[in-house]
């Protein structure tokens, strides 16, 4: 039996994707001390190299911190490739909005 793609996926939960949990900076088992991903807003998606993001959000103490989405494989770099296609609907979004966005895959034939 072929494994099967779905057609949808989220940049948290996506086995081809790495991505910052806490952009800025994070400690293990603090990252929910530092700041509430829900209270952020993008302030850009840049796509620096063909397997990686950049984003650029202030957090609710109006501090702009850092973050990054990295590609694991081939598949990887197709999904940010449909990322790219919609990153300008996240500006001013939050972070925890776009990494759990479910992106619809492209197929092509």
């Amino acid at each position: 039996m072929q494994n099967q793609i779905p057609s949808t996926f989220a940049i948290a939960k996506s086995p081809n994707l790495s991505f910052s949990k806490m952009p800025g900076g994070s400690f293990s088992g603090m990252d929910s001390a530092m700041y509430d991903l829900k209270q952020t807003h993008i302030l850009s998606i840049e796509r620096t190299k063909p397997d990686k993001f950049q984003i650029e959000l202030r957090n609710s103490e109006g501090n702009i911190r850092t973050g990054y989405i990295r590609a694991r494989n081939r598949m990887g770099v197709q999904e940010l490739n449909v990322i790219e296609n919609h990153a300008k609907e996240f500006i001013n979004k939050s972070y925890d909005t776009f990494i759990y966005f479910s992106f619809e895959r492209v197929w092509h034939d």
